[in-house]
């Protein structure tokens, strides 16, 4: 089968990619970032694609958001059936529940495509479908023979239980509330809020590992730390998440702009957060963004003081200046930012040149 998943750069779609990839299907992840979609792909081993240019293919899985689905459905020309995996959450304090829409969110979808329409895939959780096909059966439900026949045999390939016609599309409703069954089961379990485990799934790409209560993950960025960088710790009020900056260099830049329109002063700005590391106790501060700062001093190809050249040695400077600052700042002291002096500031670049490329990462 010829598939392609918009939203295939999340953690969802790259679970279902995974699995049909696995059982030898042809997969195109799409996404509005092309090179983002190339980029996951290649990881893959699939193709990647800018949404609006998948191809042609059998079956195209809707798993953007779900605040997402509609205005993506809205702005493509479909031409293949189209399977809905996305599900609305509301949240009743802590407790997530199905969204509050009278129509469930695949029926809406199925007023705007101009594709016939089928939903399902929502007992699957996607850590658990990225690592091998679950023990479990799953619900496909539709209006229209080609999709609900496309979907089944795709729901057959990713888990080993059973696929189920759950019967016509307005059954996509309480599908959809399975959804929010499987965050209350994962916060019960984490002793956590559900709201929160929505937030942790929501900023990730990619679960790494997860041990309730602890979750590591991928974010947008490529980080990979601790709940995504979700925190509730320092957090303006209770029942407050902190999350981190959708493009820390870009906060970076900003924060630069505005010291030196305010004192004239050219200065170099690191924004720092504290991540957890592999194999060693204890947090420290590490760069998510930077402006006006080479993040890595690279000394390869000079030689130490016996005469050895180096080989793959590079500095993280960034890293080291932004562990150093959290001494001054503080954990818990409330104190934003400090003043580094005395370092030679040299270059410019991103912190996400701090991240280990995939391909040389050895515990991906």
């Amino acid at each position: 089968m010829n598939v392609a998943i918009l939203g295939g750069t999340g953690k969802f779609g790259r679970a279902i990619a995974i699995r049909l990839a696995a059982a030898g299907d042809d997969v195109v992840i799409g996404s509005r970032d092309a090179e983002r979609a190339r980029q996951i792909a290649a990881e893959l081993g699939v193709r990647g694609a800018r949404n609006d240019e998948v191809g042609d293919v059998d079956l195209v899985v809707l798993a953007v958001e779900a605040g997402a689905a509609l205005s993506t459905v809205r702005d493509l020309e479909l031409h293949a059936p189209l399977l809905s995996v996305a599900a609305e959450i509301a949240f009743d304090g802590r407790v997530a529940r199905p969204g509050t829409q009278r129509q469930s969110l695949a029926e809406r979808v199925a007023e705007i495509a101009n594709v016939k329409v089928a939903a399902g895939l929502h007992s699957l959780a996607a850590v658990r479908l990225a690592a091998s096909a679950p023990e479990q059966d799953v619900f496909v439900c539709g209006d229209e023979e080609e999709p609900k026949r496309l979907a089944l045999e795709l729901s057959a390939k990713i888990v080993s239980g059973q696929a189920i016609d759950a019967g016509p599309l307005a059954t996509a409703r309480a599908l959809e509330g399975m959804t929010a069954v499987l965050l209350n089961v994962n916060s019960t379990a984490s002793d956590g809020d559900a709201r929160q485990v929505e937030a942790v799934l929501r900023e990730s790409i990619r679960v790494v590992r997860a041990r309730p209560p602890l979750v590591i993950a991928e974010t947008r960025h490529g980080f990979v730390c601790a709940s995504a960088g979700v925190d509730a710790s320092n957090a303006p009020e209770a029942g407050m998440l902190v999350l981190l900056p959708l493009d820390p260099d870009a906060s970076a830049r900003d924060l630069r702009a505005r010291i030196h329109e305010l004192t004239g002063r050219t200065v170099a700005v690191i924004v720092s957060d504290s991540f957890g590391r592999p194999w060693r106790q204890g947090t420290t501060d590490v760069a998510i963004g930077v402006a006006g700062l080479a993040p890595l001093l690279d000394l390869r190809g000079r030689r130490d003081a016996a005469g050895y050249e180096l080989r793959s040695t590079q500095i993280a400077v960034a890293d080291e200046l932004a562990g150093a600052a959290e001494l001054v700042m503080g954990k818990t002291s409330g104190v934003p930012g400090a003043v580094i002096s005395g370092f030679a500031c040299a270059g410019d670049g991103s912190a996400r040149e701090l991240v280990m490329p995939a391909e040389r990462d050895l515990f991906r």
